[in-house]
């Protein structure tokens, strides 16, 4: 049996009564479950009773246990009952807990916010221009010559922009390193890869020689023992190699597209970065419009919501260093950060995101969006299309099974809503952004 004690500022607190013969039956399965675990003298391991591991152990000694069992039940169905929408992870004080008494827990737990909208009609919003640069178009020509470019050895001196391939031994006071000894490394000279200062005097060798290159490590080296200290690399150079890399011509352009000239092929390469710049600025639009109608709501995000959003972009940092190589507890040496100095960082992110979320889910409440069967079938079909499903009609049925239809309504409800504010809003020119020249010249004539 649940009463609610308050319910204000989406915090909502309330008593939690669970009977005797409820709690001391889930103290019974957690008594059959751990028995092995606590050693009576004169009993066979997990066999003694369990009135004698609590002569033994202490009255309570299965409490703790039967409440973490049936607590996340109990609270689910007080929620229900008290209608409550609870969000993140609630908070229980134990009132009380005494055999054959029926046991009283305060439970304290966010509510999920439903904000009232500020008029967003007429509400203005900065849009950017979408604009392509043939300096844009030039970037992604030049990074296709460098996919393509062709890796060959030479006998000349090594320059900046070569590839090389070494052995090299590093030492500190004439005292080997751990990890500064490596044999046919490869390492693009100009790359920054290696300490400051080893690539440029690896210029002007050949293959073949051996010679000594010193360094000094950074101060902030992110291996202590190491930094701000010199060192002696002995360095043997086995290969020198250039890059070859193809002109942009129409033979180019017939290689790497579908088209034959290098005039179709730049006109191709400008329309898909419309495409991906008008795509941005739809989202840019989408989030600013958001952020807009949070700020004049006044649209305040519960703490539960932001900790969660903040541990959903920890896990998404995380799987990146993972596919990187790279452990979370490696990144966190290497940057010099702590978790606390992460999570705090992400924390206005978090609230804006929290925000832009509630004030979403109220415009979807407001003007009653839906989803029709319909709509979610034809999303969930190209939903199977992105992933591509090699059988759709089984992906459609599996999605079914996993009960993903909501979730997928509610895209589609939200997509709606955002659909119908930008219709809303009016849409202002943004100043124009500045560089950096202009910037330092406004200041000098200040």
């Amino acid at each position: 049996m649940a009463k609610l004690v308050s319910h204000e500022n989406n915090r909502a607190v309330y008593t939690l009564d669970i009977a005797w013969d409820t709690f001391n039956a889930e103290i019974e399965k957690t008594y059959q479950k751990n028995k092995h675990r606590f050693p009576v003298h004169g009993f066979r391991k997990g066999k003694a009773p369990r009135k004698v591991i609590e002569m033994n152990y202490g009255q309570g000694v299965f409490y703790e246990d039967a409440l973490n069992s049936l607590l996340p039940e109990e609270i689910e169905k007080a929620t229900k009952e008290l209608d409550l929408e609870a969000i993140g992870r609630p908070d229980v004080d134990i009132k009380t807990l005494e055999k054959n008494e029926t046991v009283v827990i305060e439970v304290s737990t966010d509510t999920m916010p439903h904000p009232e909208l500020a008029d967003y009609k007429g509400m203005e919003v900065e849009r950017h221009p979408v604009t392509v640069d043939e300096a844009d178009v030039d970037h992604v020509i030049a990074a296709e010559q460098e996919k393509n470019a062709v890796i060959r050895p030479v006998e000349r001196e090594a320059k900046m922009g070569d590839t090389v391939q070494m052995d090299y031994a590093g030492s500190v006071d004439g005292v080997a390193f751990e990890g500064g000894t490596a044999e046919k490394q490869t390492l693009e000279l100009g790359s920054g890869a290696f300490i400051p200062g080893f690539e440029d005097q690896i210029v002007g060798h050949k293959a073949g020689e051996s010679f000594d290159v010193n360094v000094t490590f950074p101060e902030k080296y992110h291996a202590d023992d190491l930094a701000g200290k010199d060192a002696v690399f002995a360095v043997t150079l086995h290969e020198v190699q250039e890059k070859d890399v193809p002109e942009a011509n129409d033979e180019f352009a017939q290689d790497v597209s579908e088209f034959d000239t290098m005039e179709a092929y730049r006109e191709s390469v400008r329309k898909n970065l419309l495409e991906k710049a008008e795509e941005q600025d739809l989202n840019r639009r989408q989030s600013d419009a958001l952020a807009k109608l949070a700020e004049l709501s006044n649209v305040e995000a519960p703490q539960s919501m932001i900790n969660e959003q903040v541990d959903v972009e920890l896990r998404n940092m995380a799987n990146q260093m993972q596919q990187m190589g790279l452990s979370f507890d490696q990144y966190l040496q290497y940057s010099g950060q702590s978790i606390e100095m992460i999570r705090a960082n992400y924390v206005p992110a978090a609230r804006a995101r929290v925000q832009a979320d509630l004030v979403l889910a109220s415009l979807v409440e407001e003007q009653k969006f839906e989803a029709s069967e319909e709509e979610i079938e034809k999303e969930m079909k190209e939903i199977a299309e992105t992933y591509g499903a090699k059988d759709p009609e089984d992906f459609l049925r599996r999605m079914k099974e996993m009960q993903q239809e909501e979730l997928v309504a509610d895209d589609i409800r939200k997509k709606k809503a955002l659909d119908y504010l930008l219709e809303q809003v009016k849409w202002v020119d943004a100043p124009e952004e500045k560089d950096d020249e202009e910037t330092e010249k406004e200041t000098e004539e200040r």
